[in-house]
């Protein structure tokens, strides 16, 4: 499906809400736009399952916003369209869970904002841009478990911000090796943790903070967290 636009004044999306039923889409490839004043997303909101999806949406939503879908399981899919939004603005999905998939468009939202998101992730790479205020990650912005995950691309927020996850995730084999800028609570995987794991994951990248540099070590030992390399910078507020 080609060149498709969208405005939506609540919930935007091909497949929006489906209410009642179980909806899987398989093998689909979308491009387009949607506009939306609520929530919108790429190829669905509200679908139990997708795998071998493709979209180049860009979305620019007031509310939440995805690449693919909001719930569900998400299998082999990915995004390339720019998504823009309010809270829990992620290339892929929000509650759901993301397995072996890809995001490749810039995600800017206010906060709980991240390259993949979802529950669970596992086996994901994010190569967009991601921008938000607080609660930023290059995989997922809040909570959730990430599994052998990668970061490729820049994140850039003021609180809570990490090369993986902004805050509160287990995370587990996971990399970045991407350039990282916050002010407080910023982190080459997380930005902050309370009562979460990180055990064998690596930082390849330099973190940037406006204020001064700080790392979140979730009171655990250095050997759960290994920092390959690491160079403060430290910015003009």
């Amino acid at each position: 499906i080609q060149n498709l636009y969208e405005y939506a004044s609540q919930y935007g999306g091909m497949f929006s809400i489906w209410v009642g039923a179980e909806l899987s889409i398989k093998n689909l490839e979308v491009s387009g736009e949607i506009i939306s004043e609520g929530s919108a997303g790429g190829i669905a909101l509200d679908a139990t399952l997708l795998e071998n999806c493709i979209s180049r949406v860009n979305i620019k939503a007031k509310g939440d916003a995805v690449g693919i879908n909001n719930r569900g399981s998400i299998i082999h899919c990915q995004n390339y369209g720019n998504i823009e939004g309010g809270e829990y603005v992620f290339g892929i999905t929000s509650g759901g869970e993301a397995i072996d998939c890809q995001n490749y468009g810039n995600i800017i939202g206010t906060q709980i904002v991240g390259g993949i998101g979802g529950s669970q992730a596992t086996n994901c790479q994010n190569y967009g841009e991601v921008k938000g205020n607080r609660y930023v990650g290059g995989i997922n912005g809040n909570a959730g478990t990430l599994l052998n995950c990668k970061n490729y691309g820049k994140i850039e927020g003021n609180t809570y911000v990490g090369g993986i996850n902004g805050a509160n995730a287990t995370v587990i084999n996971c990399a970045n090796y991407e350039y990282i800028l916050g002010t407080d609570y910023t982190g080459g995987i997380q930005g902050y943790g309370s009562g979460t794991m990180i055990i064998n994951s690596m930082n390849y990248a330099d973190v940037g903070k406006r204020k001064y540099w700080f790392i979140w070590w979730n009171n655990r030992s250095s050997e759960d967290m290994i920092v390959f390399k690491l160079t403060v910078v430290i910015l003009e507020t």
